[in-house]
């Protein structure tokens, strides 16, 4: 997936523009930002599984767009004045010792091994990046789990964003 760095480029520059300029609620930019990245690793897949395109043009392709249209809506500059609310999730300790952000990655980590190691998908996971081939004659829907699969990297990358957003204070569309 090598539309990452712009995917975080883009919520990072996408929330802080909901929270300064429109004045949205952090909560529901935050959300924004999820559904977007999300949104983008959906498109990802579908056409990565649909039609065919290899992944590696399809996320380079996707990145070099992403990377364009994050600096055309904030004009290559970066959004300031980010409230603190958003910045908590990047510069706050729990205890004096644990950052929020490492927190976040343990409850991420957690979470993907459960879904890896104790479901259905995640074992679908594992076949279809094992032998594509026998894990469609097996019967797996190949495309719908490797559609869901850019799906879950999409939200796990608008997570990254928010917690980028919130660690440097500002939107960067770099």
């Amino acid at each position: 997936e090598l539309s990452m760095g712009s995917v975080v480029s883009l919520v990072c520059v996408v929330v802080s523009m909901f929270v300064v300029n429109n004045n949205m609620p952090a909560p529901l930019a935050m959300l924004c930002g999820i559904v977007i990245a999300a949104f983008i690793g959906f498109i990802n897949g579908l056409i990565i599984a649909k039609i065919k395109v290899p992944p590696l043009i399809m996320t380079l392709g996707m990145q070099i767009f992403l990377s364009g249209f994050t600096y055309t809506i904030c004009g290559g500059l970066p959004v300031y004045g980010v409230p603190d609310s958003l910045k908590w999730l990047g510069q706050t300790y729990i205890a004096t010792y644990l950052p929020v952000s490492a927190l976040i990655m343990i409850i991420a980590l957690v979470f993907g091994i459960f879904i890896l190691a104790k479901t259905y998908t995640g074992r679908y996971f594992y076949a279809i990046g094992s032998n594509e081939e026998t894990a469609n004659l097996s019967g797996i829907n190949v495309d719908k789990i490797r559609v869901l699969a850019y799906t879950l990297c999409g939200v796990l990358v608008g997570i990254a964003g928010i917690v980028m957003l919130g660690r440097i204070g500002s939107g960067q569309p770099g």
